[in-house]
């Protein structure tokens, strides 16, 4: 962005004041700063947020086969023992 006003013409720096050309410059900079670290900060919570959801699908699906197993297994030792 600095060097785009840098490759302007002369007649550019003429009609605009120095410290509005540096307000500019400056604000834009804050902008692009604070829109970059939002998206950064989005981005690590979207990659967290997807990770936890991922490790309760696995830790329930495991937690459910356990009680399942355990029935399966009380049902056959109920029908051995009806023989």
């Amino acid at each position: 962005m600095f060097k785009q006003v840098l490759s302007q013409d002369i007649a550019f720096f003429d009609k605009s004041q120095t410290g509005e050309l540096i307000n500019r410059l400056s604000s834009d900079v804050h902008i692009v700063s604070g829109s970059v670290t939002q998206n950064i900060s989005d981005g690590l919570r979207s990659v967290a947020q997807i990770s936890a959801g991922v490790g309760m699908m696995v830790c329930s699906g495991l937690l459910c086969l356990a009680p399942t197993s355990n029935l399966a297994a009380l049902a056959m030792s109920f029908s051995t023992q009806d023989r």
